[in-house]
């Protein structure tokens, strides 16, 4: 079986090997703060150290698995999220089991694997550490050894979400910016249709516009007498999910 596993990056060097030691993976993806980013110099030290780490980890696996390390910003979600998203969607054809510790790195980092987690199939590995220590009088916390994984399995909800296909045309003719339902109608059908064809096709996508509305996947704002739609955060996030299913 081969096996991917991501590395959401952190201080904590037993619970960053330990689930390289136990399941054996093929490849090892790092993720990892970027260091551009940062102005905060207490902050910009513990980001070196966990560099350090990652490139210790590397240096020992580097006979054993085939490693790459990405960066992105650890207090950006949607940078986090396309990026975990993109990575995976990636790599899943090459690999049969995806795993993602989630033991470290940010907050934002781990709640954006949960939710890609749960449309790609991924489990995700946490690491109970065998014992928490404070190394300094300002009550930072450490851990240190490893007391047992839990193995987090996903729901898996890809499959359960299908949309018609004049949904997956709205859908993908949509972004963050307001569009009217007449330049949304022209844009699908991507040809001159007179009145009355277009009054026509405007009932039929105002249809599924109030149906993926109340999936909370689209907004519908009224303005001047006018509809005007645009993509809800879960829309935008659903249509990168789908865009390959939608391509092919």
């Amino acid at each position: 079986m081969k096996i991917l596993h991501i590395i959401l990056m952190g201080l904590e060097w037993d619970r960053l090997i330990y689930p390289i030691k136990t399941y054996h993976p093929q490849k090892i993806i790092i993720i990892q703060q970027e260091e551009n980013l940062i102005k905060d110099k207490q902050y910009s030290d513990i980001i070196k150290k966990s560099k350090e780490l990652s490139e210790s980890l590397i240096k020992k696996t580097k006979f054993l698995v085939d490693s790459e390390v990405i960066s992105v910003n650890y207090h950006d979600y949607e940078n986090c999220l396309f990026t975990l998203k993109k990575v995976i969607e990636s790599n899943c054809k090459n690999f049969d089991e995806i795993s993602i510790n989630v033991s470290t790195g940010s907050k934002i980092l781990v709640l954006a694997a949960v939710v890609v987690s749960q449309f790609f199939n991924c489990k995700l590995i946490y690491v109970v550490p065998k014992q928490y220590s404070i190394f300094d009088s300002k009550m930072k916390v450490n851990s240190k050894g490893v007391l047992s994984i839990t193995e987090i399995k996903p729901f898996n909800l890809n499959p359960l979400i299908n949309l018609k296909k004049m949904e997956y045309k709205i859908l993908f003719n949509l972004d963050n910016n307001n569009m009217s339902l007449s330049d949304l109608t022209q844009k699908i059908f991507s040809k001159k249709i007179n009145d009355y064809e277009i009054i026509k096709k405007k009932n039929l996508i105002l249809y599924h516009i109030k149906t993926l509305n109340e999936k909370n996947l689209i907004k519908i704002i009224n303005l001047n007498n006018q509809k005007y739609m645009c993509l809800t955060e879960l829309g935008k996030f659903l249509k990168e999910i789908k865009k390959c299913d939608f391509n092919e």
